[in-house]
């Protein structure tokens, strides 16, 4: 791919380019722009109207040289684009901040083709490829929706991908800044890290994934902050790139979450938001006045389980009834990344006389967002015989 220069008398270096030049509607692609020199300011985008631009998705780096007579840093960023119109397009220069200045760099010509169909041949990766320095590492992180009802559980994924190569190791190197991204106004439970391979192209990478589930605690636009990475590539000196030492800092995010208010909940409500099954029974059926029963409700599906409240019992005038134990586990279910969660209730109920007695029907209420509605789920009744002691 030739680069893009900026042809004027700067002594600074300002370069864009693309990671195609003949791209296709649809297809996702990426816009690279990058700076040499001191105190430099990249755009948060750019600016094209044959395309969209994904605000949450973009790759950034760095370098740092230094010689007896000079010092400069680069920095690049990559946008990510999806082509929208067919043709051949053309873009105005873009605008980059080096030491108090703004220098342009020559415009972007990229053609856009209709999509086609294709053979499988076409999808293996040409034998040719090109390795460059994004292929070494890079990182990902993305939600599985964008749009939910408060409490409701949306998955955030952070991916880590570095290529398997033996001439190349990957990671952060001493002294790299790290830092997850800001999750203010959600409730975070962490799910168990991840390692596995996987292929971009033609080359293989290690994957970790680290998955939070986050659950929305008010409504409005919440944030999903940035999450910052920094490392090294080593590079044996005799492949395919040159230098032998490779620095980046990446950025992903932030990403914006609109949160829908509840609508107003009827009697029962107990804050549950998800999919649930909801059973319940009580054993034995036949005690000893005195001796109490146990009256169990599990809550079993996709949600929170803090925001998952007490049952609530009806009125027993012929039993004590203790505030209930609680038990939580969870459970992988197949592919699915979120775990299913078991959540039980346990009530001790002592009966004070003897008798056929019975613990009327009671609801057990909680929201499903899938449904966009209350959902009551009638439990009992149940009836228990108790011998007189």
């Amino acid at each position: 791919m030739k680069w893009k220069v900026n042809p004027g008398d700067s002594p600074y270096e300002v370069r864009a380019w693309v990671s195609a030049e003949r791209v296709t509607v649809g297809e996702p692609f990426w816009i690279y722009v990058e700076a040499t020199g001191m105190r430099i300011d990249l755009p948060d985008t750019v600016d094209i109207d044959w395309a969209t631009i994904d605000p949450t998705t973009t790759i950034h780096s760095s370098s740092y040289s230094s010689g007896r007579q000079s010092q400069s840093t680069t920095e690049k960023v990559g946008y990510l684009a999806v082509p929208t119109k067919v043709g051949e397009f053309e873009d105005q220069p873009i605008g980059v901040g080096v030491t108090g200045r703004t220098i342009k760099t020559e415009p972007i010509k990229v053609t856009v083709h209709r999509q086609a169909v294709r053979t499988a041949d076409a999808a293996e990766p040409a034998p040719d490829a090109e390795l460059t320095q994004d292929d070494l590492i890079f990182i990902r992180m993305d939600v599985d929706k964008k749009t939910v009802y408060q409490g409701e559980p949306l998955l955030l994924t952070m991916q880590l991908w570095r290529i398997q190569n033996r001439r190349i190791n990957t990671g952060p190197y001493r002294g790299a800044l790290i830092y997850g991204p800001s999750t203010e106004g959600f409730f975070v439970r962490e799910l168990e890290p991840k390692t596995y391979e996987a292929n971009r192209g033609p080359w293989s990478y290690e994957v970790t994934e680290t998955p939070k589930l986050l659950y929305p605690t008010r409504s409005g636009v919440l944030k999903i902050g940035t999450w910052h990475w920094e490392g090294i590539a080593l590079v044996n000196r005799q492949s395919i790139v040159q230098r032998d030492k490779l620095y980046y800092r990446f950025d992903a995010g932030p990403i914006d979450i609109a949160v829908m208010p509840l609508p107003p909940a009827p009697k029962g409500f107990t804050g549950g938001v998800g999919q649930f099954d909801v059973t319940a029974e009580l054993a034995p059926s036949v005690v000893v006045q005195g001796v109490p029963a146990a009256l169990r409700v599990r809550v079993e599906g996709f949600g929170n389980p803090d925001a998952v409240g007490d049952p609530v019992l009806p009125e027993l005038p012929w039993a004590t009834v203790r505030e209930p134990e609680r038990d939580l586990e969870f459970k992988s279910v197949g592919d699915n990344p979120q775990p299913r969660m078991n959540k039980e209730f346990v009530f001790s109920v002592t009966p004070l006389r003897s008798g056929r007695l019975e613990v009327p029907q009671f609801p057990f209420v909680y929201f499903d967002p899938e449904e966009a509605k209350f959902v009551t789920k009638p439990l009992g009744p149940f009836a228990l015989d108790v011998v007189a002691s």
